[in-house]
């Protein structure tokens, strides 16, 4: 029986060494039927060209404006449902996939027909190679997400339990349940459309899981960055998932939990980076409200 076709979608941003080196470890790995989309976000210093040159059997897309990271996305799915593709893989352009990844994340797919998204066990780049995520818990009356895993050994064993949703850097997505989706919603521009995604596959009865033999490695640390554009995106994607999703009689518990986050935001940029991100936590907010992201946010 021959395996069935994943579609991957890479999204670049100035971040050209990392593409290509995600793409050379997929291309080194134990699954073949397989085909890569990358999608260049108007990258600098024509990066883009440079993708096009070098990923000559990829299918390669240059936008001429930085479109968002969900929108982008939405691309290279476009042309994933197009070719049939059964699974999507997002994949972020920061992280090594390790050689059997693709096949373990298939497997679990496979194995119930109801499960609309995959997610693999997420360790930190670095050495030990600790657990960064095996995905995160989450209530509308809290408001406080929870990593699953974090700073486990690499190889612990965990349990992962009710799953609120899974890590985006390495995401696997059934063709039938994107259609059913309508793919990454356009009012989040970065972070958190991978969490209303699996709100929405949660809500209309799919499963999600974890392929914890499955292994990544993600170069970029959980919270780690603490830039005003992290942060004001961060918090938009939180509020705005939030007035998407909460009941009415969870905003009074739901709008403590905001408040902690804010106020653990404000408190590690003056920290670590020694810049004042209460005005802009304001300003996010207002955009949540109004659904509209600011594309453009000082570093």
């Amino acid at each position: 029986m021959p395996e069935p076709h994943v579609a991957v979608v890479i999204l670049n941003y100035n971040g050209l060494e990392d593409t290509l080196g995600c793409v050379r470890a997929l291309r080194s790995g134990t699954y073949k039927a397989l085909s890569i989309i990358v999608i260049d976000n108007a990258s600098k210093n024509s990066e883009g060209k440079m993708l096009a040159t070098e990923l000559s059997d990829a299918r390669v897309i240059v936008n001429m404006e930085n479109s968002g990271f969900g929108a982008g996305c939405n691309q290279g799915a476009a042309v994933a449902v197009a070719s049939e593709a059964r699974f999507i893989l997002f994949l972020n352009n920061d992280t090594i996939p390790d050689a059997s990844m693709v096949r373990e994340m298939v497997g679990v797919m496979r194995s119930n027909s109801n499960i609309a998204l995959c997610g693999a066990r997420v360790l930190n780049a670095s050495p030990p190679h600790a657990v960064q995520c095996v995905g995160y818990r989450y209530s509308n009356w809290i408001g406080i997400p929870r990593i699953i895993g974090k700073d486990a050994p690499a190889g612990a064993k965990l349990e992962v339990g009710r799953l609120s949703w899974i890590m985006g850097c390495a995401l696997m997505v059934s063709t039938s349940f994107w259609r059913e989706s309508g793919g990454f919603d356009p009012e989040f521009f970065l972070y958190w459309e991978d969490v209303l995604l699996c709100w929405q596959a949660r809500q209309s009865g799919h499963l999600l899981k974890i392929a914890e033999s499955a292994v990544v490695l993600h170069r970029k640390k959980v919270g780690s960055e603490f830039s005003r554009r992290h942060i004001y995106h961060m918090f938009y994607g939180q509020m705005r998932f939030s007035i998407k999703t909460a009941a009415w009689y969870q905003w009074p518990t739901l709008s403590f939990g905001l408040l902690i986050v804010a106020i653990g935001y404000a408190y590690f940029a003056y920290r670590h980076r020694g810049i004042n991100v209460l005005p802009l936590l304001l300003t996010a907010t207002r955009d949540a409200i109004r659904g509209s992201p600011q594309r453009h946010v000082e570093i």
